[in-house]
């Protein structure tokens, strides 16, 4: 461990950044609000956030509300906004795959239970994606969506897009958690 010598500049700007975080889960929270039933913004531990490359766990609270019946999470990390699906991974057809290669959208594929290791990603061409969901063993696979801070407000269409193509073509959404605060 390194060691870290905290002096007052540190930390008012870390105490700066964690409430610009927050504050920013609230503005997107408000946004969504306008659109569909929300939760509550909740603390959430344990995320993983991609710095230079690899994954970090953060062993800090990070901002996390939840939309659709708890199928969607959105969370605000230090590197950006980033929205979750859970996809039955049975109900992915190549033509939904397509679809979301159309997208402008960064995205990243991993699985339920091995969550950190990419299953696909926007670099790859629908056949090799779909050889990758049909050969992988996981029975579910996470859909990630990011945007950086400073384009936080397209995440909301991203996420309505998303949504929308998933119904167009049937693919079936798990809610992540089932968290108690959520209201219907």
């Amino acid at each position: 461990m390194h060691k870290i010598v905290l002096d007052d500049e540190k930390i008012a700007l870390a105490h700066t950044i964690f409430n610009m975080i927050w504050k920013l889960a609230e503005l997107i929270r408000n946004e969504f609000l306008k659109r569909m039933p929300v939760s509550e913004i909740v603390p959430e531990r344990g995320l993983w956030i991609t710095i230079r490359g690899l994954y970090y766990k953060a062993e800090y609270p990070l901002p996390v509300f939840f939309l659709y019946a708890n199928k969607i999470k959105i969370g605000v990390e230090l590197n950006g906004v980033f929205a979750v699906m859970l996809l039955d991974k049975k109900s992915i057809t190549k033509e939904f795959i397509e679809k979301l290669l159309t997208m402008d959208l960064d995205f990243v594929a991993y699985g339920a239970e091995n969550f950190v290791e990419t299953l696909f990603n926007r670099n790859m061409n629908a056949d090799q994606i779909m050889n990758v969901i049909n050969d992988c063993n996981e029975l579910m696979i996470q859909l990630e969506i990011k945007r950086d801070l400073k384009n936080w407000k397209q995440i909301i269409n991203d996420v309505l897009t998303l949504l929308k193509i998933t119904q167009e073509h049937d693919v079936k959404l798990y809610p992540i958690v089932f968290p108690e605060f959520f209201r219907e």
